[in-house]
């Protein structure tokens, strides 16, 4: 491999961006993949993806929200072809159609009720909601709530219509208020009538 000072400059500049997000390249793709291994093979299909693709990376724009989209189409890609295989059933895959109080996915986060109560869950509670949602909705909730992107830099980013991350936030919310709901519930973090 070439040492810092003779890398043709392309190839300096990616390395030098890869290297400044390259924690939250891995972050994301643990969250996606739910698994240690998966996520660094799934980082390192990216990086490779995205420095193929770097000649086109327009200089000045979003390197982060680049490469998130480069990552989410890479796990699209292996999810895929892991569906096109044999057929696995996950229970925590199911779509929730629940209520707990109203929030407005147009809310700003301070003023959500959602974010009161998961700011007293611990980070486990938390992590295992998230890994129940659905793909679609999860990918959604890590870009919007847990990376604090804006609907348009997510939709950006998972290549899909602001209205529709809307859409799934929304549910995905629903989701992860109704995995969690038990949990407040019975450590008292719950207004009585908030069923």
């Amino acid at each position: 491999m070439y040492e810092a000072d003779t890398l043709p400059t392309e190839q300096a500049e990616f390395e030098r961006l890869a290297r400044q997000f390259d924690r939250e390249i891995y972050n994301y793709a643990l969250r996606l993949t739910r698994n240690r291994e998966d996520a660094v093979d799934l980082a390192q299909d990216a990086l490779v993806n995205a420095f193929r693709a770097f000649g086109r990376f327009r200089p000045g724009s979003n390197f982060k929200a680049w490469m998130y989209r480069i990552l989410t189409n890479a796990y699209i890609d292996k999810y895929r072809k892991k569906a096109s295989g044999p057929k696995t059933v996950l229970l925590g895959d199911a779509n929730v159609e629940y209520e707990l109080g109203d929030s407005s996915s147009e809310a700003p986060r301070e003023f959500q009720p959602e974010s009161a109560l998961f700011a007293k869950i611990p980070d486990q509670e938390i992590r295992e909601a998230l890994d129940a949602l659905a793909e679609e909705y999860r990918g959604v909730v890590i870009l919007c709530d847990v990376e604090e992107m804006s609907y348009e830099e997510a939709a950006q980013t998972l290549g899909i219509p602001t209205g529709t991350v809307r859409s799934r936030l929304h549910r995905g919310r629903k989701a992860m208020r109704k995995a969690l709901h038990e949990y407040g519930r019975e450590r008292g973090l719950l207004q009585e009538g908030a069923d």
